[in-house]
């Protein structure tokens, strides 16, 4: 028979006790998985970029359909907006084709939409449009172009997204080229910029998205 000295029965009680100490406390730790998320993935640590009380102004515009769509239309969505224009050769094209891997990603939720928005609306026809989202395969269910006034656009673009810093009126030297991303959550904050260009960036929007998804 196995016999205890002294010291390992003192020892080995304190040990156990030590033990169920830190069973219990890895059992409540703040990292604990619930519901697939852990408690730390759903509180709201995202940064909410503008002035303080910011939200996206309300816009009226027309889509690839010639729908005239207000932005009401997105309150209590999660939006992710770019401005792009069709006759765009460089950017444009790489940034769309980013947008639908996007579009993909979250093709079953309906909480989840895309806008683009034209630079260059003198040219950029709801027709036009229409022709350049059925190359990538837009839905406009989930992903709408708009057009529609120049310097409502670019307000839209500078006030609205703060893109970009510079100033100008909407006139025909006035031109706006961003490869950024915004996403905006279902309060209309501003809540990350990610470069289109940048598959990484692309891939961290979509998980941000998600995470937005769980605290929203």
């Amino acid at each position: 028979m196995l016999k205890l000295n002294s010291y390992s029965s003192k020892v080995l009680p304190l040990y156990s006790g030590l033990s169920f100490l830190l069973f219990i406390f890895s059992c409540s730790s703040p990292n604990q998985k619930q519901d697939g998320q852990s408690i730390a993935e759903k509180q709201d640590t995202f940064p909410v970029y503008g002035p303080a009380g910011h939200t996206v102004p309300g816009f009226h515009l027309t889509n690839q359909d010639s729908d005239t769509t207000m932005s009401k239309n997105y309150r209590g969505k999660i939006l992710i907006a770019d401005f792009i224009f069709t006759r765009c050769a460089t950017m444009c094209p790489l940034m769309t084709q980013r947008m639908t891997h996007v579009q993909k990603e979250f093709s079953d939720n309906p909480q989840i939409q895309i806008a683009s928005f034209t630079v260059d609306p003198e040219y950029d026809s709801p027709e036009e449009l229409k022709k350049y989202a059925r190359n990538f395969s837009a839905d406009s269910a989930r992903w709408n172009f708009y057009t529609g006034s120049k310097p409502a656009i670019y307000e839209l673009a500078r006030k609205g997204f703060f893109l970009p810093v510079d100033q100008g009126d909407g006139g025909p030297e006035d031109f706006i080229h961003s490869s950024r991303f915004v996403l905006v959550d279902k309060q209309g904050r501003i809540r990350g910029y990610y470069d289109g260009m940048d598959s990484l960036a692309v891939d961290s929007l979509i998980r941000n998205v998600k995470r937005l998804l769980v605290i929203q």
